[in-house]
């Protein structure tokens, strides 16, 4: 799969050529790791983020589209391995996101971590999510569909 190397912060593939969101919307800073069903990115929390609310930063239900975005960044590696357009998707929800904060402070990186659990021919999958930072880390399983090309968008 086309994707960094291992440990590889720099990341080799502009993250904006595998997502379907442009700035100020798109969050994920860089990659670090993708495989088949697993990828891992980095954001950094910046007063000039869409999402920022000021002093305290990014409110942490912000996590639920960082993780979609990280599941968008390997949908869209899947596709440019295929030779497909990247496609679009929805998070449809999530169960147990336990947010021991309320913010995430300006200046913090965040890696993000998303791993497939299960996967449908329809499109419906679900993914195990994690956001850590020094001494924080949220977990949750969420649920997203994906659609199985961007012609689904105009289907009768």
């Amino acid at each position: 799969m086309a994707s960094p190397a291992p440990g590889d912060r720099s990341g080799n593939i502009r993250i904006q050529s595998i997502v379907p969101h442009v700035p100020p919307v798109l969050s994920l800073g860089r990659l670090e790791a993708a495989d088949e069903h697993s990828l891992t990115a980095w954001v950094e929390v910046n007063k000039d983020s869409i999402f920022c609310v000021g002093p305290d930063g990014v409110p942490v239900w912000v996590a639920l589209e960082y993780l979609g975005q990280a599941v968008a960044a390997l949908e869209g590696l899947r596709a440019l391995n295929e030779g497909r357009a990247v496609p679009m998707g929805y998070l449809l929800g999530t169960r147990q996101l336990e947010t021991p904060i309320e913010s995430f402070p300006i200046g913090a990186e965040l890696r993000i971590k998303v791993a497939e659990v299960h996967a449908s021919p329809n499109g419906l999958a679900v993914f195990d999510g994690s956001i850590s930072m020094p001494n924080v880390t949220l977990e949750c399983r969420f649920s997203v569909y994906r659609l199985l090309s961007n012609e689904d968008l105009t289907d009768g």
